[in-house]
């Protein structure tokens, strides 16, 4: 398995010109990400913690292709430059964090479903609640194509009890109590 470092993951994000607030995004990301995998770790289930950070810190690498041609969708676009630099691990884990990837029914992993939770508590650069991540992303993309409004709805009950199934393995509330 190659995973990169947390620096050769930031030198990559540079290399494909991620602008700075996503980031921040995928930092903060990462740090859910990280804290909830070692407390699920220390509860005994075994989480590869350097597949998730890096997972978590390059999900969004292709979001300055999206935001330049918004008819190219960076999760698609991720996993193509992923696969393209050597890490289809990394691939598969961008490739399953887009919104409405819950409504498929499966993740391929734990760490798949730990990047995407902690994805869906990050709004810009801030680690917010579920219910205030839901209404912001309804406020800002049900107007965009038909139907978002829709998806996001349909995905919101299915994120909340994920987030139960996960802060319930790492014996955490949703305060993420102890995060720093």
């Amino acid at each position: 398995m190659n995973i990169p470092s947390r620096e050769q993951a930031l030198e990559l994000l540079k290399k494909h010109n991620v602008p700075e607030h996503i980031v921040e995004h995928s930092k903060q990301v990462a740090k859910i990400a990280v804290f909830l995998g070692e407390k699920i770790s220390e509860n005994g289930k075994a989480v590869k913690l350097p597949l998730v950070e890096a997972a978590a810190l390059l999900h969004d690498i292709a979001k300055k292709i999206s935001i330049d041609d918004p008819n190219k969708r960076h999760v698609p676009e991720a996993v193509k430059i992923l696969e393209k630099e050597g890490f289809p691990e990394i691939a598969q884990i961008a490739g399953e964090h887009g919104l409405s990837h819950i409504l498929k029914g499966s993740f391929s992993s734990l760490e798949s479903k730990l990047v995407y939770y902690a994805d869906k508590r990050v709004r810009h650069g801030a680690i917010v609640p579920l219910e205030d991540r839901f209404g912001y992303l309804l406020e800002r993309y049900s107007s965009v194509r038909k139907g978002v409004g829709e998806t996001i709805l349909a995905c919101k009950p299915k994120v909340f009890a994920l987030e139960k199934e996960l802060l319930g393995k790492a014996k955490s509330g949703p305060e993420l109590e102890g995060l720093n």
